[in-house]
C-alpha cells in the first residue's frame, strides 16, 4: 500500500512540474545596443555594431547601460561591455562597434555618463611593454577616468609623472 501511495505522489509531482511554463526569452538586438550607445554619447550607427554572440533577455527591448569601453587595435573599433539596467533581465555581455571614420576612441564623451573605473588617489600598477622590456611600476592616480581613457599618474615618491591608459580598475598601460 505504501508503494502505491508513493507512486501516486511521484506521478502527481511530475504532472504538476510538466505544467510549469518556461520563461520567455527575447533576443537583444543591435538596435537595443545602438540605443544604449547613443544614450551614452557615442555616435554609432546600428550597422556599425556587431554582437559576437546571441544574447537573450527576459523582456523585449531591454534598457541597457554601457559598463565599460575598451579600444581595440588601431583605435577605430571598440569592445563595449553592456549590462541590463535591471540586472535580472540579462547577463552582462560585449559588443564590438566601429567608430566613425577619422574619430578616435571616445572615452571622454562617456566620462560623464559612466562612473569612473579609476579614482584620483587610488593605487594602481602601470605596465610598460617595449621590444625587450616588461616593466611594472606602482603608481598613484591623479585623475578619475573610465576604461580606455588616458590619465595622469605619479610614482609613490611623487618624483616621476606618467600618462597612462586605463585597462581595468587597478591596471594601466603606458610607454616610455
Amino acid at each position: 500500500m505504501k508503494w502505491v501511495a508513493f507512486a501516486f505522489l511521484i506521478t502527481a509531482h511530475v504532472h504538476c512540474s510538466a505544467q510549469k511554463e518556461a520563461p520567455q526569452r527575447f533576443a537583444v538586438t543591435v538596435l537595443d545596443v545602438g540605443r544604449a550607445l547613443r544614450h551614452s554619447g557615442m555616435t554609432v550607427a546600428d550597422d556599425q555594431i556587431l554582437l559576437p554572440a546571441s544574447i537573450v533577455s527576459s523582456s523585449s527591448g531591454p534598457l541597457l547601460d554601457v559598463d565599460s569601453v575598451e579600444p581595440l587595435r588601431g583605435g577605430l573599433r571598440s569592445k563595449i561591455k553592456l549590462v541590463c539596467h535591471s540586472p535580472k533581465l540579462c547577463v552582462p555581455f560585449y559588443a564590438i562597434a566601429d567608430l566613425p571614420q577619422g574619430s578616435r576612441f571616445q572615452a571622454a564623451s562617456l566620462a560623464s555618463a559612466l562612473p569612473p573605473s579609476m579614482r584620483a588617489g587610488s593605487k594602481a600598477t602601470l605596465l610598460v611593454d617595449t621590444g625587450d622590456m616588461h616593466i611594472q611600476v606602482p603608481v598613484i592616480c591623479l585623475q578619475n577616468g573610465v576604461i580606455g581613457a588616458s590619465i595622469h599618474v605619479v610614482s609613490p615618491d611623487r618624483k616621476q609623472n606618467y600618462t597612462a591608459t586605463i585597462v581595468s580598475s587597478t591596471l594601466l598601460r603606458g610607454s616610455l
